[in-house]
């Protein structure tokens, strides 16, 4: 995913970086300088933002996903 691709996604959800990153557990900052092409964000970033774009913020995600994602 490419900082363009990773902002768009963010972007299409009317997403701030700070919600994005309060989803994600990371910081503002750090989603900052993924989309400024300073920092390669790891797959488990990307799935996640896959996954709030398919199915919204993780709180709407159905109970089965939550299970899945406890281990």
């Amino acid at each position: 995913m490419t900082p363009a691709q990773f902002k768009e996604a963010r972007e299409s959800r009317n997403m701030s970086q700070q919600a994005l990153a309060d989803m994600l557990g990371v910081t503002r900052a750090h989603i900052n300088r993924i989309e400024n092409h300073k920092a390669t964000p790891d797959n488990i970033i990307c799935i996640a933002l896959k996954a709030i774009a398919l199915l919204g913020p993780p709180h709407l995600w159905p109970t089965s996903i939550d299970k899945i994602m406890e281990g």
